[in-house]
């Protein structure tokens, strides 16, 4: 069925559907998983939390490109952009752009926030073709199960951003309630996300972490050891072993450590063997990992009081 017709059905049935009980929990349908699964796992630890994914790239670059940059047609769905559109928030003095795709006005079930690497702008997240059309991917996959995906624009200073990117959160909390928001952290954006991560309004608005080639924080670790298990966030890193920005090592340090001082931790690293800075965001499977997310966090919603 054409994903127009999809939408006018979904919402044709959205009365019946909220006046009925889910018959079981709200995760993300299946979408291109052919095309984007992982394909050789070398290793695997601690129950798939630690994943050893091989990178090559005449495989994962070159054969799923039509041209550099450019991802080849089976691997992008266009008509996503039936429901995508530039945005603009303006609340407490700033002005917050950034472009939304899917349940953008409301209703949404769960929203992902892209928080670009250093250099990008609100336009990167939303690019069809690149990173072998991933980000493509996300996009269909939110829109499609009645999420939202929104790329957003933030001022070059750290403080800054975090107070924008926050505003952007407060206000899609206001317009889904109950829905989990998850960040998408590439590159130097990591900062942003540990930073809000540590906001007391925005921690329990959170689904989860997803930090692709980026830093480590201390602080987040220090403060989970004493956190209530029901508070904690689903953290997913994902790193590259031929990263020349941020070396892979520490990434698995950072991982270990936690392990050892958490084990019940909703924590995972994939590291994928051969690649470099970009790799995580061109190979990151977004169905597996975020329906991992969502269950981790129904887990932890059942655990009695601390």
């Amino acid at each position: 069925m054409p994903f127009r017709l999809v939408l006018l059905a979904a919402a044709a049935l959205l009365a019946v559907a909220a006046s009925a009980p889910p018959a079981h929990p709200w995760r993300l349908a299946p979408f291109k998983d052919d095309l984007f699964a992982y394909r050789n796992v070398l290793a695997s630890e601690f129950g798939g939390d630690y994943l050893r994914i091989e990178y090559d790239k005449k495989r994962d670059m070159d054969d799923r490109s039509q041209a550099p940059q450019k991802a080849r047609p089976e691997y992008v769905s266009l008509e996503v952009r039936a429901v995508q559109s530039d945005q603009v928030l303006r609340t407490g003095g700033m002005t917050i752009r950034y472009v939304g795709v899917g349940q953008v006005i409301g209703g949404a079930k769960a929203i992902v926030i892209n928080i670009h690497g250093f250099g990008d702008d609100r336009f990167t997240g939303v690019n069809d073709w690149t990173y072998g059309g991933n980000q493509n991917r996300l996009k269909n996959l939110m829109a499609r199960n009645g999420g939202a995906y929104l790329s957003v624009d933030f001022s070059p200073l750290t403080a800054r951003a975090v107070a924008e990117v926050k505003a952007l959160i407060l206000e899609y909390a206001e317009r889904s309630p109950g829905a989990p928001i998850f960040l998408e952290c590439i590159s130097l954006g990591g900062r942003i996300c540990w930073a809000l991560a540590r906001d007391a309004q925005v921690a329990p608005l959170l689904g989860g972490l997803v930090l692709l080639s980026t830093e480590d924080d201390a602080r987040f670790l220090a403060a989970a050891k004493t956190a209530d298990p029901k508070s904690w966030i689903p953290v997913f890193i994902g790193h590259a072993t031929l990263d020349p920005i941020f070396p892979w090592k520490p990434r698995e340090a950072f991982f270990r450590r936690f392990k050892a001082a958490l084990p019940g931790y909703p924590i995972a690293l994939t590291l994928y063997v051969g690649g470099a800075h970009g790799a995580p965001v061109r190979m990151i499977d977004w169905r597996l990992v975020l329906n991992r997310m969502l269950d981790q966090r129904e887990a932890l919603r059942a655990l009695p009081p601390n």
